[in-house]
């Protein structure tokens, strides 16, 4: 078992304050203390405790002078400045406080304290006791570390610098057997009814405001006919035969269905067997909106687009969401709060493809997948006549995102995961992590917790565990580095 390690280092020419100190740290400490008579810096570090166990160090400013050179003595500072498991106290022989001779110890030792001579005796009142108490509670936590540790990567490797590409696991750690199901039925679905295009998209190089822009010019301010790929767009609308299927997302706050929509785009358009431009391409095809955070006022241009003109403010035209999603697909995230005429819009869409941009008299087709997530009980508010039933029908394909607590059959495999994202962790070399290890105790600890943030907030609250660990230089977790917050707090006050 670890213990705190109490350790004097006296100049034999003040055996004076060795005594004096001796008497003040017994009644202070039940832990034995070292003493250590001061000859040369290396040989006094070599007596020091070897063991992983925290040191409280006083050390007489006098060895600096009396027994050897002002340079072995800085040595010797320095080399306890390396060690991450000590405190110094510098025990000035000074009668008056001296705050020049302070500041060079400090520069030498950013760990080190200086106490004059004459505070000696008012150690008890000082903040050594506390200092004393602290390290003690480290120093029983001390023994975690030598149980059952387990290696970042060991459950779950992620190859160093691909973890972007990766980060698509975790939808499928633990308890998402159902939505994989579902998944799998909503692809094989949208690859029948709406497949990539085989002759190229329509916008492949140009932007959709380009194109949006080219379109108005056309058909509304030089009243000419419209351009090409809107009636390429116009004549597939006509021999679709079926309706684009469309998935409903439900989950807590934090689950991943942000992540889950964005994996479901990459899959479909087979994201990672593209490179480059191809890869940025796709990437801009996956729109998102989140419903709660736009204006109502606002949320229809928004959504569907808008010539400039349309509203106050707008001086430019708005191709919209779905225009720019053409092909891809449409993430609306908080789809529980759109405002009740969006939501007509919106069914109408769904139905047909078909919908008019703001200021618009002509139709446009407009391929796309909607994927919408909620983390409301949808199905209640349309009980309560708030949120549209048809428009609820309409999503046919339906998964519900299970929390944290309900993916514990692979916690583990989750937390190395994200102790992988260099976000979170990050690589400080080819092989090496900030923190490579995380104790078996501290894995304990977090199952403890439900999160109700869920996957994020276990992210969070890992970043915090690794800067905790890496503040007192270690690259293991351990209990006392995971900060959970009430109502565990009290139950944390048993884990140093």
């Amino acid at each position: 078992m670890s213990k705190l390690n109490l350790v004097v280092i006296w100049d034999k020419e003040n055996k004076g304050t060795k005594d004096k100190l001796s008497s003040i740290l017994k009644k202070l400490s039940k832990d034995d203390f070292i003493s250590i008579k001061w000859k040369k810096a290396e040989n006094v570090i070599k007596k020091l405790p070897k063991e992983d166990s925290p040191l409280l160090i006083f050390v007489e400013k006098s060895c600096e002078s009396n027994s050897l050179s002002k340079e072995n003595f800085d040595i010797f500072m320095k080399e306890l400045s390396n060690d991450k498991r000590a405190q110094v106290y510098v025990i000035s022989t000074e009668e008056a406080f001296n705050s020049q001779e302070a500041a060079e110890v400090w520069l030498n030792s950013e760990y080190a304290t200086v106490l004059n001579y004459s505070l000696l005796k008012h150690l008890e009142e000082s903040d050594v006791k506390e200092s004393i108490e602290k390290m003690q509670r480290l120093a029983e936590a001390w023994k975690e570390q030598s149980g059952k540790a387990h290696q970042i990567g060991e459950r779950l490797s992620i190859p160093k610098g691909e973890y972007s590409q990766s980060k698509f696991v975790s939808l499928f750690l633990g308890g998402t057997q159902e939505v994989i199901v579902q998944v799998r039925h909503f692809i094989r679905e949208l690859e029948r009814i709406l497949p990539i295009p085989k002759t190229g998209h329509p916008f492949k190089g140009k932007s959709p405001q380009t194109l949006f822009d080219d379109a108005v010019e056309k058909m509304f301010i030089e009243h000419r006919e419209p351009p090409k790929w809107l009636k390429v767009l116009w004549e597939e609308g006509k021999n679709r035969d079926y309706a684009v299927p469309h998935l409903l997302i439900e989950g807590e706050t934090g689950t991943g269905k942000t992540l889950l929509a964005q994996f479901l785009h990459r899959l479909r358009w087979n994201y990672w067997e593209k490179e480059g431009e191809e890869q940025e391409f796709i990437d801009r095809l996956f729109q998102d909106l989140n419903c709660r955070a736009i204006p109502e006022t606002l949320i229809n241009g928004e959504l569907f687009g808008a010539n400039a003109g349309s509203w106050t403010d707008l001086n430019r035209n708005l191709p919209g969401k779905i225009f720019s999603a053409c092909y891809g697909t449409l993430f609306l995230d908080e789809i529980g709060d759109m405002p009740p005429y969006t939501q007509s819009l919106l069914l109408k869409f769904l139905d047909d493809g078909t919908y008019y941009p703001l200021g618009w008299d002509v139709k446009l087709y407009i391929p796309v997948a909607i994927v919408a997530a909620t983390n409301q009980p949808l199905e209640e508010k349309v009980e309560k006549d708030e949120f549209r039933r048809d428009l609820y029908e309409r999503f046919r394909f339906h998964v519900r995102l299970p929390n944290l607590q309900e993916r514990m059959e692979h916690f583990e495999e989750i937390v190395d995961f994200v102790l992988q994202n260099p976000a979170i962790n990050p690589l400080i070399e080819a092989s090496s992590r900030k923190v490579n290890q995380i104790s078996e105790e501290a894995l304990k600890l977090l199952r403890c917790y439900n999160y109700p943030g869920n996957f994020r907030e276990l992210e969070q609250i890992l970043w915090q565990a690794v800067l905790q660990a890496e503040e007192e230089g270690k690259d293991i977790i351990l209990p006392r580095h995971i900060l959970l917050p009430s109502p565990l707090n009290s139950y944390l006050s048993y884990f140093p």
